[in-house]
C-alpha cells in the first residue's frame, strides 16, 4: 500500500477487513526501521495490536514523507483481501455506528429464534423446531464470519474458530433443507424429492464430519462453496415443486428465500474468489438473512392457518361424508326392511291365509275332521299372527294407510296398553306427508324411546308428545319414574348407548336437534326438534 506524502501528520488505522484470513505479516517503516507485525485467525486474539474482530494495524504517517506498507497473508480458505487506510477517529466512529446496527441485527434474529422455539414447543410442529435449528447454526456461522467468535467467545482457541465455522454452515444447510422440505408438505405432494433431501443432509453431514476429523480446513474450504451452490439449487426446486404442488405456503417461502438466494450465492461465489469479497458481501448477505428470518416465521404461523382450515374443511366433508353414508345406510336398510315386510305381508302372508281358509272350509264340512287337521288350522292361524307382528316391526304399514298420527300413537298403545302405567300421548295432526322419510324417522324414533323405556326403566308415568310449531316438528318422550336405571347412559355417557345413538343419527339426518336429559325426579326424557318444510 503506497501512502503519498500527506501535509500534516496523521494517526491511522490499516484495517484489513477479511476476519477468516489464517496469517498476516504487515510490514511497515518506523523510524528509519521496518516494524514486523503478526496476526491473523491462527493466533490468539490476545496477541493482536488492537483488539478487535477485523485484523487492524496503528500508522504514524509523518507529514511531507511519502511511505509503503507491506503485508503477507496466507490462508487455508480464500484469499479475500480487502483494506483501507483510515484516520483513527473516523475509523472508530463508522465502527461504532456499524457495530451497532450489526449487534440489532443479531438481537432481531435472536429474538425471532427464540419466539419459533416457543411456538415449537406450543404447537409441536416439526416445522418450528427445523427452522430454529437452521436459525441458530445460521447466527453462528454469521457470528464466526464476522469474527466476533474469536474475539468474545474462544479468543485463546484459534483452532476451533478455524474448524467449527465450517461446522456451523453445514449444520444449517442440513436444518435449512429439513425446515422447506417439511414446510413444502413435500410428504404428500412429492416423497423422491423428500428422500432427495434426506439423502443431501446425510451428505452434507458426512462431508462435514470427515473434514473436522482431517483437520483439512483446506478440503472444507474448497468443496464448501460447491455444496452451498447445490444446497441453493435444490432448495429452489423444492420450493418450485411445493408451488407446482399448489400448496400455498410454499409461495411465501419461495418469497422468504428470494431474499436471501441472491446474497448466499454472491457469498459462495466470492467464497470461490469469482469475485472480491468485501464488507457489503458480508452486510448483504446478513440483511438477507434477516429478512428472511422474519418472512420465515410469518410464513409458518401462515402454513398453521392454512393446515388448520384445511383440516377445518376436511372434518367438515368427513361429517357430510358420514352423513350421507348414515342417511343411504338407514334408507337402504328401511327399504329392505320395507320389502322384506311386504314378501311377508302379500307373499306369505297370503298364501298362509289361503291354507287356513281351505283348513276351515274343511273342518267345517266335516265335524268330525281329524284331529291333526285342528291342529295344523291352530298352528297357521299363529303363525299369520307372526308373520304381521313381523311385517309391522319391519315396515310399519299404518304409517302408509293412516299417516304419523295413528301410527305413533299405536306404538305407545301396543307398548303400555294393559299395564299400570300411566300414560298421557298427546300427537297432534302434522303436515308430515305419509310416506315420507321424515314420518318414517320420527315413527323409528318414537319406537327406539318406547323400547328403551320398557327395557331400561320402571316407569310409572310416561309421557309421550308431538306437534307442528311452525316449520318445525317437536318430538318429546318423557319417563316420569322415581327409579333411573344407569343402563340409559352406558358409562355416565348419554350418547354412547345403541338405541340412543340410532336416534341421534336419525335426527341427524332431518338436520335437527335432539337432547337427552335427566329430570330431576330421576327420569329421563327425549326432546328433538325437526325442521320441516311443506
Amino acid at each position: 500500500m503506497d501512502i503519498p506524502a500527506q501535509k500534516n501528520s496523521i494517526n491511522a488505522v490499516l484495517e484489513i477487513g477479511y476476519p477468516l484470513l489464517d496469517k498476516i505479516n504487515i510490514y511497515s517503516r518506523e523510524n528509519a526501521k521496518w516494524i514486523e507485525t503478526r496476526t491473523g485467525d491462527d493466533l490468539p486474539f490476545s496477541d493482536r495490536e488492537i483488539k478487535h474482530p477485523k485484523f487492524l494495524k496503528l500508522v504514524h504517517i509523518q507529514a511531507g514523507v511519502p511511505q509503503t506498507i507491506y503485508y503477507k497473508v496466507m490462508s487455508d480458505g480464500p484469499l479475500n483481501v480487502t483494506s483501507r487506510l483510515w484516520e483513527d477517529l473516523a475509523f472508530f466512529r463508522n465502527d461504532r455506528t456499524k457495530m451497532a446496527v450489526i449487534g440489532a441485527s443479531f438481537g432481531a434474529l435472536l429474538a425471532i429464534l427464540v419466539f419459533n422455539y416457543f411456538i415449537f414447543l406450543f404447537f409441536g410442529d416439526r416445522g418450528y423446531l427445523y427452522y430454529v435449528g437452521y436459525l441458530f447454526f445460521m447466527i453462528l456461522f454469521i457470528f464466526s464470519v464476522r469474527g466476533f467468535l474469536s474475539a468474545y467467545v474462544f479468543p485463546d482457541f484459534p483452532s476451533i474458530i478455524s474448524h467449527t465455522t465450517y461446522l456451523f454452515l453445514y449444520f444449517s444447510m442440513v436444518f435449512g433443507l429439513r425446515f422447506v422440505g417439511e414446510a413444502c408438505d413435500l410428504k404428500n405432494h412429492s416423497p423422491d424429492l423428500l428422500r432427495m433431501i434426506n439423502l443431501a443432509c446425510v451428505v452434507l453431514i458426512l462431508v462435514a464430519l470427515l473434514g473436522l476429523i482431517l483437520g483439512d480446513r483446506y478440503f472444507l474450504s474448497v468443496v464448501t462453496p460447491y455444496f452451498g451452490i447445490c444446497v441453493i439449487g435444490l432448495l429452489a426446486y423444492t420450493i418450485l415443486e411445493g408451488i407446482r404442488a399448489k400448496y400455498k405456503p410454499a409461495n411465501y417461502i419461495g418469497l422468504a428465500f428470494l431474499a436471501i438466494m441472491p446474497a448466499g450465492i454472491l457469498y459462495a461465489i466470492g467464497t470461490i474468489g469469482l469475485i472480491q469479497h468485501g464488507d457489503w458481501t458480508g452486510d448483504l448477505f446478513q440483511i438477507g438473512i434477516v429478512v428472511a428470518a422474519l418472512l420465515l416465521s410469518f410464513t409458518l404461523a401462515y402454513r398453521i392457518r392454512y393446515n388448520n382450515q384445511n383440516l377445518s374443511k376436511a372434518r367438515a366433508n368427513e361429517g357430510q361424508m358420514r352423513i350421507a353414508f348414515s342417511r343411504k345406510l338407514i334408507e337402504s336398510r328401511d327399504a329392505e326392511r320395507q320389502s322384506l315386510a311386504s314378501e311377508l305381508h302379500d307373499g306369505m302372508g297370503q298364501n298362509l291365509l289361503a291354507i287356513k281358509n281351505k283348513l276351515s272350509r274343511a273342518i267345517d264340512a266335516n265335524s268330525g275332521a281329524d284331529k291333526n287337521v285342528a291342529d295344523a288350522h291352530s298352528i297357521v292361524q299363529s303363525t299369520i299372527l307372526d308373520v304381521r307382528r313381523l311385517s309391522h316391526q319391519l315396515h310399519p304399514h299404518i304409517l302408509d294407510r293412516l299417516g304419523l298420527k295413528e301410527a305413533a300413537s299405536a306404538v305407545v298403545r301396543d307398548a303400555f296398553g294393559g299395564s299400570e302405567i300411566q300414560i298421557k300421548c298427546l300427537i297432534d295432526d302434522t303436515e308430515v306427508p305419509r310416506r315420507s322419510q321424515v314420518a318414517l324417522h320420527l315413527y323409528r324414533i318414537v319406537q327406539e324411546g318406547v323400547k328403551n323405556i320398557m327395557t331400561h326403566a320402571d316407569p310409572a308415568h310416561v309421557n309421550v308428545e308431538m306437534f307442528q310449531l311452525v316449520n318445525n316438528i317437536i318430538l318429546r318422550i318423557e319417563n316420569l319414574s322415581d327409579t333411573f336405571d344407569l343402563a340409559w347412559r352406558p358409562a355416565g355417557n348419554l350418547k354412547e348407548g345403541f338405541g340412543l345413538s340410532s336416534i341421534r343419527e336419525r335426527v341427524e339426518l332431518l338436520t335437527g336437534e335432539c337432547q337427552f336429559l335427566q329430570n330431576r325426579t330421576g327420569g329421563f326424557r327425549i326432546e328433538v326438534t325437526v325442521p320441516f318444510n311443506k
